[in-house]
């Protein structure tokens, strides 16, 4: 029963650890939706179960986007091993990035962050993120998304 509300995917986490990313199924096949599926994926009510990830201490409410394993490893080397040293986040930096886009946006998004972070600290840098986040959803009703293949 529980599979058919519930969706877990193998996600890389902090110091590059594997966890199980929870979110509410929103697909009825590999590329129909179900009609309920649209809008919990618009306002991203599908990833509400990720705060039991959360909970458990495998992600934050804002970090890097935890990827898949083979989308992880296809990261520039020093991108991998920034995003190692934080817990992955339901909001993320990525997030901050509209419609299409490239690989190289994704890893822009991600080294402008860890850039940031170092110099403001992470709570100014987070709440930067969140600013923008929140301004594209209420203004845009828009989503960002991490990019369905990070090779281009």
């Amino acid at each position: 029963m529980l599979e058919k509300l519930f969706f877990a995917q193998l996600r890389v986490g902090k110091d590059e650890k594997p966890f199980r990313l929870w979110k509410f199924r929103t697909f009825r096949s590999a590329t129909e939706l179900f009609p309920l599926g649209v809008m919990l994926r618009r306002w991203r009510i599908d990833e509400l179960p990720q705060f039991y990830n959360i909970l458990r201490g495998e992600m934050t409410f804002f970090g890097p986007r935890p990827l898949p394993p083979e989308e992880h490893r296809l990261l520039p080397d020093d991108v991998r091993v920034a995003r190692s040293a934080y817990r992955p986040g339901w909001l993320a930096p990525s997030h901050v990035l509209l419609g299409d886009f490239t690989r190289d946006d994704f890893v822009r998004a991600e080294r402008d962050y860890f850039s940031d972070t170092k110099q403001r600290g992470r709570a100014r840098a987070s709440l930067r993120c969140i600013s923008v986040i929140m301004t594209n959803v209420i203004v845009h009703g828009a989503r960002g998304r991490t990019p369905k293949h990070l090779v281009d």
